[in-house]
């Protein structure tokens, strides 16, 4: 049978190793969360493509146009395992029968394929073999699964270059041309069926052992919100985006463990403090992407005062709404000329805003742009406008609308060929520059016949 930790008590030990800064907590005697030193030392390994074996070089490669899940923000502690130890935990991305719990909202599909994942770990060992686990649905109390399971054995991951200190690191696994992309049902079972922001049977599962374990300091990076709320919301950077459909939420603060050191061979509890594991999930998840992002807020080209954006978010410029979000265009369906299927989102906008989508030929200084208003002007050439969208209350703005012209008739493109993309936006409030607008990162889409 499972043993229960009062988590009152639990919480209120960790809280105080938080406050005095202490050295590792034990749970029944054995190692449990282990605080880093100083300045966390975490590293990025890069990028395992896993079709090729390579490792490419940090934020070259994003495995996926969405991010569904992304419990990343920092938090200073690692989990210390034990040989045998498997260690799971459990979150949430939503379908699209989810009721879209203040501040999360409804899913942009009922499953959504996983193309690549990002980890976080810490170890003593000059290299590391994981085994990780993918679960549809999971409950975390009794450590139970229903639907599929994904593995992964990674062996050879970087680890540390002296066995009396800890390195920590943070990969992505691309998993795009492998054949090893899976599908995760969102909700658990591909519906919402009930319980708060995602709880009860809503959520997934993951674990992480450490197959070829022989140090005292190896195990997960906890991840997540530190007051212990809206974990999977919370972005590298402190960066959180509340409006974008599916991006994954909701971990309850809870973890497990099966370990043949443990009475009744596992445990689980709440941990109430950065919630979880260190997990981003990359899909495909709300339509084939048509065309390519350039020009972000993350440079080369600076922002117009240093409002810059975070790499991995592929958004414009930082505007004034909550000072961590830029806008972000993207384009999804077929840019077929003949059966023109192209809806462009721009999203991460201030709330009711007006959004003027605009169309140009080239790119500026070579797709880096150039400085203008409070953000970087991308496209250029030919300019035209497309239309001008009122944003939602969510901060989206959406074209073409129902029943309205295709992009491409809008856009007067009779011939295959190069076009590139833009929003320009409204953002009124003393920011930044004294303009009143911003623009979203650019988006280059090549018409086909």
């Amino acid at each position: 049978m499972n043993t229960m930790l009062d988590s009152m008590a639990l919480r209120a030990l960790l809280l105080t190793i938080l406050l005095l800064g202490g050295s590792s907590t034990t749970v029944h005697g054995r190692p449990f969360a282990r605080p880093l030193q100083g300045p966390p030392p975490i590293f990025d390994a890069g990028t395992l493509h896993l079709a090729s074996g390579m490792w490419l070089s940090p934020s070259s490669q994003i495995p996926g146009t969405d991010v569904i899940y992304n419990n990343t923000g920092h938090c200073p502690y690692f989990q210390a395992m034990s040989p045998g130890e498997e260690w799971f935990d459990a979150g949430n991305v939503p379908s699209t029968s989810h009721p879209g719990f203040i501040p999360f909202s409804a899913g942009c599909a009922d499953q959504y394929l996983i193309t690549g994942f990002q980890i976080g770990y810490c170890t003593d060992m000059p290299s590391v073999e994981l085994r990780l686990r993918f679960f549809d649905q999971f409950w975390i109390y009794e450590r139970t699964w229903a639907g599929n399971v994904t593995t992964f054995n990674l062996p050879g991951m970087p680890g540390s270059s002296s066995p009396s200190t800890w390195t920590c690191w943070t990969a992505t696994v691309d998993l795009r041309g492998s054949g090893l992309e899976f599908v995760l049902l969102a909700d658990g079972d591909g519906v919402y069926d009930g319980g708060f922001g995602g709880a009860n049977n809503a959520q997934f599962g993951y674990s992480m052992q450490v197959t070829n374990l022989s140090g005292t300091q190896t195990g997960a990076l906890f991840a997540g919100d530190p007051n212990g709320s809206l974990s999977g919301t919370r972005w590298s950077g402190f960066s959180v985006d509340y409006s974008a459909d599916g991006v994954g939420r909701w971990n309850l603060g809870e973890i497990g463990v099966s370990s043949p050191g443990y009475p009744g061979g596992g445990i689980s509890f709440d941990i109430h403090f950065c919630q979880g594991y260190h997990l981003r999930l990359y899909a495909d998840a709300c339509g084939v992407p048509a065309g390519a992002p350039f020009c972000t807020g993350a440079g080369p080209a600076p922002c117009p005062c240093a409002n810059s954006s975070p790499t991995l978010n592929r958004e414009g410029c930082r505007h004034s709404v909550n000072g961590v979000n830029g806008g972000r265009l993207e384009a999804t369906g077929s840019a077929s000329l003949s059966a023109d299927t192209v809806r462009l989102t721009a999203l991460r906008l201030p709330a009711y805003t007006s959004a003027l989508f605009i169309q140009g030929t080239s790119q500026i200084a070579q797709g880096t742009g150039s400085a203008f208003g409070d953000g970087l002007r991308c496209a250029g050439g030919a300019i035209r406008r497309i239309a001008i969208i009122p944003a939602s209350s969510l901060g989206q703005a959406v074209f073409p609308t129902p029943g309205g012209s295709t992009l491409s008739a809008q856009g007067a493109v009779g011939s295959p060929g190069t076009r590139t993309y833009q929003t320009w936006y409204r953002n009124s409030a003393g920011f930044c520059t004294s303009a009143a607008f911003n623009l979203t990162n650019g988006w280059e889409i090549p018409w086909t016949p």
